[in-house]
C-alpha cells in the first residue's frame, strides 16, 4: 500500500506543476495582455530611437551596420505579428479562447523582450573602409 501511495504522490507532483502553469494562463489573462502592451510600447520607443540614429547617419552619408537593418526588419515583423494578434483578440473574446490567447501573449512578450535586448546598439554606423594608399611612384616601377 505504501508503494501505491508513493507512486501516486510522485505522479501528483509531476502533474501539479504543468497543470498549474496552464491554469496560470487563464488566471493571468488580463495581466499577460497588459504586459504585452507595455513591452510593445517600449519596443516602439526603442525602434524610434534607433530609426532616428539610422536616418541621421544616412543624411551624413554613412553606412549602416547590417545587424541594425536586420533588427529593424525583425521589429517591423514583430509589430505586424502583434497587430494580427490584437485582431485575433478582438474576434475571440470568449472564455474558451482565453487560455490560447493568454499563452500566445506570454510567448509574444518573451519575443518582444528578446528584441528589446538585441536592440541595444553602441553605434549604428559601420566604420568606413580605410582609404586606398596611392603612390606616385607606383607607375614608375617596371617588372624586369
Amino acid at each position: 500500500m505504501e508503494i501505491l501511495i508513493s507512486i501516486a504522490s510522485k505522479i501528483g507532483e509531476c502533474l501539479v506543476t504543468p497543470i498549474g502553469k496552464e491554469f496560470g494562463y487563464l488566471i493571468n489573462y488580463h495581466s499577460n495582455l497588459q504586459n504585452l502592451e507595455g513591452e510593445i510600447n517600449k519596443l516602439f520607443e526603442k525602434r524610434d530611437v534607433v530609426q532616428g540614429l539610422v536616418n541621421a547617419a544616412k543624411r551624413n552619408g554613412e553606412s549602416i551596420k547590417p545587424d541594425v537593418h536586420s533588427w529593424l526588419k525583425n521589429v517591423n515583423n514583430m509589430i505586424q505579428k502583434v497587430s494580427h494578434f490584437e485582431d485575433e483578440i478582438n474576434k475571440k473574446r470568449r472564455c474558451m479562447y482565453r487560455w490560447s490567447l493568454s499563452r500566445k501573449a506570454s510567448k509574444i512578450t518573451r519575443d518582444v523582450l528578446q528584441l528589446q535586448n538585441e536592440g541595444t546598439f553602441e553605434n549604428v554606423v559601420q566604420p568606413a573602409p580605410p582609404p586606398e594608399i596611392w603612390s606616385a611612384f607606383k607607375e614608375g616601377f617596371k617588372e624586369v
